[in-house]
């Protein structure tokens, strides 16, 4: 199963170079605020991109609010740089509430493909090359439907981290849901898995969401 999903990734990851990312002279602040209720937490997932020519700037913030009154948060940031095929990536991975901080650096691609968009990252930690999470791969896939006044969306998201002694973290995020221009709401699943000594430790969460967009 781990072979399989690095495989995978890896295939992702290549289609995603297939595409030229082009930023616009100048993008202004764009991005998402996601909210997603489950059987144990709320969670926000929020992210902001801007762009200056061939310079980018991406942020993400995750912050989950256990209904025990745990918090939990997790965020990035990421310095982009065109290269026609790709972006090349400098960044930052930190946790307020565990005073956590690692630098990364890696490449990333984007492309189109009809109503089907693919998104691939790959980033390795500059601070500790022993670190279970030594190289992180990140790919996306989402799908748009035109159904007349609202869209049906559909996507997911694989987070795989490894080091050498292979896989230690793996996080995949579905979603389906309908959206206007702005407003887009649907059901959510993230599954977490964790390999252990004894096999692999699962962890589900599920519920209704809603993101908007601006």
């Amino acid at each position: 199963m781990k072979k399989i999903k690095m495989l995978g990734l890896g295939a992702l990851l290549a289609l995603g170079t297939i595409g030229d990312v082009k930023a616009e002279e100048v993008v202004l602040p764009t991005g998402s605020v996601e909210l997603m209720a489950t059987q144990d937490q709320v969670g926000m997932d929020a992210k902001t991109f801007t762009a200056y020519e061939k310079l980018g700037l991406f942020s993400r913030e995750i912050v989950s609010v256990g209904y025990d009154g745990t918090v939990s948060d997790f965020g990035l940031t990421d310095v982009t740089y065109n290269i026609g095929s790709g972006d090349l990536v400098l960044e930052g991975q930190y946790s307020v509430g565990r005073k956590w901080f690692s630098p990364r650096a890696g490449i990333q691609g984007y492309t189109d493909l009809g109503p089907l968009s693919l998104y691939g990252l790959v980033t390795m930690q500059l601070d500790d090359l022993e670190s279970p999470a030594l190289v992180e791969v990140l790919g996306t896939v989402s799908h748009s439907q035109d159904l007349g006044k609202v869209d049906l969306n559909s996507s997911l998201e694989v987070l795989v981290d490894g080091g050498v002694d292979g896989v230690s973290f793996a996080q995949e995020k579905a979603r389906v849901g309908l959206s206007g221009e702005h407003v887009e709401g649907g059901l959510g699943v993230d599954l977490v898995e964790i390999p252990t000594e004894d096999g692999v430790s699962t962890y589900v969460q599920g519920g209704p969401y809603v993101k908007i967009s601006f």
